[in-house]
This record gives structure tokens, C-alpha cells and sequence, in this order.
């Protein structure tokens, strides 16, 4: 079974804050799903493994804007120029 989170919950198993992912989901890096009830985000276990994938490329220097490509053109070769780049 998919194990759902709210923000505070993924902020925790990451050690961040709620406003980095804010701004991961501003910069449209993460797409959580909306409680249709009351607007609350909700993560899944693909949306976790999203940020971890974030949060290794800015902890070795990627920028957002080399992020945004990655996950839009998530190719073998598309990752290999990324981090050769860096």
C-alpha cells in the first residue's frame, strides 16, 4: 500500500524545513497532490523519492534550473551532461 505524508511529516524524514519544500513545489521540482477537503498537501512514496533526488543534486551544487531539466528530461545521457557539467 502507498504510504501518504503531509508536509510536516516529509519535512521531518528529510530534516528540512516546510518552506524549502514550499519553494521545491514553487519552482514546480515537486507536485504533491491537494486534499480536496481542505488544500493540505499530500505526498506519496514517489513524491518522497522526488525531493531525496532533489536534495542530492543541490547538496552537490546543481541549480535549480539544471534540476528542473533533469526531472523534465529524466534520460541516461541528460543526467551524465548534468553532472559533468558540475
Amino acid at each position: 500500500m502507498n504510504k501518504k505524508y503531509n508536509i510536516n511529516e516529509v519535512a521531518k524524514i528529510f530534516n528540512i524545513t516546510t518552506n524549502k519544500i514550499r519553494y521545491y513545489e514553487e519552482k514546480q521540482l515537486l507536485e504533491p497532490l491537494r486534499d480536496s477537503n481542505n488544500e493540505y498537501r499530500i505526498f506519496d512514496e514517489k513524491d518522497i523519492f522526488k525531493l531525496q533526488a532533489i536534495l542530492l543534486y543541490r547538496s552537490i551544487g546543481l541549480p535549480i534550473k539544471e534540476i528542473q531539466d533533469i526531472l523534465k528530461n529524466n534520460t541516461n545521457a541528460n543526467y551524465l551532461n548534468h553532472f559533468n557539467k558540475q
